[in-house]
């Protein structure tokens, strides 16, 4: 990718210097045809000439040679890559000549991309709520209970004029009491809008505890440091976060920071990276060279440092598919109150217990995801019992999955897979069971 970034930038800073091609190839001492060349991206260039042509122009070499414009790079394919975007057929192949010419219109295109998607997750997030959300629920419910009995207080007084004097003033006081009842359960439903459209809105204990594990990105070094003893840290940790406020909240956020002292102990953290580094993130053979079970191992790998493992994400469904655990990925909106869409790869890996089942999904908007999932017991099937199913999925971006065992997946052709069907666009999925609240996620 640097390569077909640096002659396009050399050829627009020598333009915007007013430098000739032939002139600029005399100072750094090459001819103007093998310069010629290296601008059109035919001849790539580094090392002492790519060097003296950035002393030359004034920059520095980092500049022309694309390094930091890498992510950029790729951000641009992806965006030319989406479903939605194939009738204006972008030019993919000259994503390096966009930078290097037009940097700051790349900027903007990446951030215009990264503003869209930030609406489909609030659009999503919203529209779980609008639908799902006990707590709405709830607030209608009460609603609808407090109009109903204003309008039939008032239907009474409206239609018998022969009613007491006594009758008539508790009848308006019951008008004037469901009102105010009313009044109560409106502010209330204007402020669950407005946590809803904030940032990060929690309304749930199982919210606050999520918010939580996304605040610190699942990764607590104050605990990595203290396996044997780590209650001061818990302690310290819940707080330090003014989320996790309620008394549930923090036992259920305690709780899950006590098994995460018990997997570090079980899984210490440099053994982990070298591990990880030797298996190539095979999480199944991680899990064996330590002795664990998956759901251990997938969790330990979303506490992996940022700077040396990919982002990875952990998920755990029951048999009727509600998510009771979850250690999300701000790039992947998994609903705490919807139905996940039965596409994803744990479905399949339910039918299939103690088997770990990879896919390779494609999501409506282009983004392309790596599923690991494996469904264990967590009871054993007897004479008159069934099986307690439970199923665990680590995920990360497909692009992050190169150099792991896992690359040769990503060479097929992905699975189509949505969120939910609330917000799904794909109008043929057998699977649909409402229409999207969005036209497209």
């Amino acid at each position: 990718m640097a390569e077909t970034i640096v002659g396009a930038r050399i050829r627009e800073l020598r333009r915007q210097a007013g430098i000739t091609q032939a002139a600029l190839a005399r100072d750094v001492g090459i001819s103007a045809s093998y310069l010629n060349l290296i601008e059109r991206n035919k001849r790539r260039i580094a090392g002492a000439r790519l060097h003296a042509i950035a002393e030359r122009l004034g920059v520095r070499t980092e500049d022309l040679d694309g390094s930091e414009d890498l992510a950029l790079a790729q951000a641009l394919r992806d965006i030319a890559g989406r479903p939605d975007h194939a009738q204006a057929a972008p030019e993919a192949d000259a994503v390096g000549e966009l930078i290097g010419r037009y940097p700051g219109w790349a900027r903007v295109l990446q951030a215009l991309e990264a503003s869209e998607q930030a609406a489909h997750r609030a659009v999503h997030a919203m529209s779980v709520r609008v639908t799902e959300d006990p707590f709405l629920g709830d607030l209608a419910h009460r609603m609808m209970s407090r109009a109903a009995a204003i309008r039939s207080a008032s239907e009474i007084l409206m239609e018998y004029d022969d009613i007491g004097p006594d009758e008539r003033a508790r009848f308006d006081r019951i008008v004037a009491e469901e009102a105010q009842r009313l009044a109560e359960v409106g502010e209330a439903l204007g402020a669950f809008f407005d946590r809803v459209a904030a940032s990060a809105p929690t309304l749930t204990p199982v919210e606050d505890v999520d918010a939580f594990l996304a605040a610190h990105r699942n990764r607590f070094p104050r605990i990595e440091a203290s396996v044997v003893d780590p209650s001061q840290a818990i302690a310290g940790l819940i707080r330090s976060h003014d989320g996790v406020a309620t008394e549930t909240a923090q036992k259920m956020a305690a709780s899950l920071l006590e098994r995460y002292a018990e997997d570090a102990a079980r899984m210490p953290l440099d053994a982990m990276l070298a591990r990880c580094r030797e298996m190539r993130l095979d999480i199944e053979a991680i899990a064996d060279a330590f002795g664990v079970p998956f759901e251990v191992a997938a969790r330990r790998l979303t506490a992996l440092p940022q700077e040396v493992a990919p982002d990875i994400g952990y998920l755990a469904i029951n048999a009727a598919g509600a998510v009771v655990e979850l250690i999300g990925l701000p790039d992947l909106s998994v609903p705490r109150f919807a139905h996940l869409c039965p596409l994803w790869g744990l479905f399949r890996a339910s039918m299939t217990p103690g088997r770990t089942v990879v896919q390779h999904a494609v999501f409506p908007n282009g983004a392309r995801w790596l599923f690991i999932a494996r469904t264990r017991n967590l009871a054993p099937a007897s004479f008159g019992r069934a099986p307690v199913p439970m199923t665990d999925m680590i995920f990360l971006a497909a692009g992050d999955a190169i150099g792991t065992v896992y690359e040769s997946t990503l060479g097929a052709e992905p699975d189509a897979v949505g969120p939910t069907c609330r917000v799904c666009p794909r109008e043929t999925c057998v699977h649909r069971v409402e229409d999207p609240f969005s036209p497209q996620v």
